[in-house]
C-alpha cells in the first residue's frame, strides 16, 4: 500500500468478505469499477474533507489496490524473464492508487464491457494508458 492509504486497509482485506470476488474468485468489470472507486475516492479524500468510509468501503479498495499491485507487479516480472514483450510498459513510479483512476477511467468510459473478465479489463485499460514503444501509433 505504498499509496497513502491507512494499512488497516490491508489488514481488512484478509478478512474480505466473499462479496468482494467473483464465483471464480476474480473480479468481473462491475466489481472492479466498485471497488476501484471506492479506491480512488479514499486516495483523494482529506481529513478537511471529512469524508467517512465504512469497513466494507475499506474492503472493496484495498482489493483494488492489492489486485492492481499484484497486476503492476507481474508485469514488471514479465518485462524482465521476456526482454520486453509485453502488451503494456507502465512507466517507472505509477503506484497502485494512479493504476485504480486509470481503470476507473477506462470503465468508464466502456460501460458496454462491464460484464468481462476483470483480468482482461484492467490489462486493457493499462494497454491503452501505457502503450509501449512499438505498439504507439
Amino acid at each position: 500500500m505504498r499509496d497513502k492509504i491507512p494499512l488497516v486497509m490491508l489488514c481488512v482485506l484478509l478478512l474480505a468478505p466473499r462479496s468482494v470476488l467473483a464465483e471464480d474468485g476474480r473480479p468481473d468489470g462491475n466489481k472492479l469499477f466498485t471497488q476501484c472507486s471506492k479506491a480512488v475516492a479514499m486516495t483523494e479524500a482529506t481529513e478537511e474533507s471529512g469524508r467517512q468510509f465504512s469497513t466494507e468501503d475499506y474492503v472493496q479498495a484495498s482489493f483494488c489496490l492489492g489486485y492492481l499491485s499484484g497486476f503492476l507487479d507481474m508485469n514488471t516480472l514479465c518485462q524482465l524473464t521476456t526482454g520486453n514483450r509485453v502488451v503494456f510498459c507502465v512507466p517507472r513510479g505509477v503506484l497502485s492508487g494512479q493504476a485504480a483512476r486509470v481503470v476507473v477511467k477506462y470503465l468508464q468510459e466502456h460501460t458496454e464491457k462491464l460484464h468481462e473478465d476483470g483480468v482482461t479489463l484492467i490489462m486493457l485499460a493499462l494497454k491503452a494508458a501505457f502503450p509501449c514503444a512499438s505498439t504507439k501509433p
